[in-house]
């Protein structure tokens, strides 16, 4: 994985078109990262959507390696923007980090769980 490091704050993701996925990730890991999300008044589908979008932007690098959280996995729904999921597919295609989709979430998620990876998110607007 990477080093650990603070992420810059994706394009605003409201307002795409959400589909609902079905990822096999380690039930485990998927509590974990969900609550570690909660701290920071986030749900764990849009941590996974941040994660995802980084690693589509370059901003989050890893290298090909095994699937960490390959034992205890089960089937998890999550609803991600579509744009999200294309081009983080695609550069997991092109840099062959994971041999699935859901592999490459269950890293990013994991390395989020752990503290390698660090969100700084900021919100601003008018009241």
């Amino acid at each position: 994985m990477t080093t650990r490091r603070r992420l810059p704050q994706p394009a605003p993701t409201a307002g795409l078109d959400r589909r609902r996925r079905t990822l096999t990730l380690n039930p485990d890991t998927w509590r974990e990262a969900t609550a570690k999300a909660k701290t920071e008044h986030l749900t764990g589908a849009r941590v996974l959507e941040i994660l995802l979008a980084s690693y589509a932007a370059s901003h989050i690098t890893m290298t090909p390696g095994p699937d960490e959280e390959e034992q205890d996995l089960s089937r998890s729904t999550v609803f991600l923007a579509d744009s999200v999921v294309r081009k983080a597919e695609l550069r997991r295609e092109r840099d062959t980090a994971a041999p699935s989709f859901s592999a490459l979430s269950r890293r990013l998620l994991a390395a989020y769980a752990r503290g390698d990876v660090e969100l700084n998110l900021s919100a601003t607007g008018t009241a």
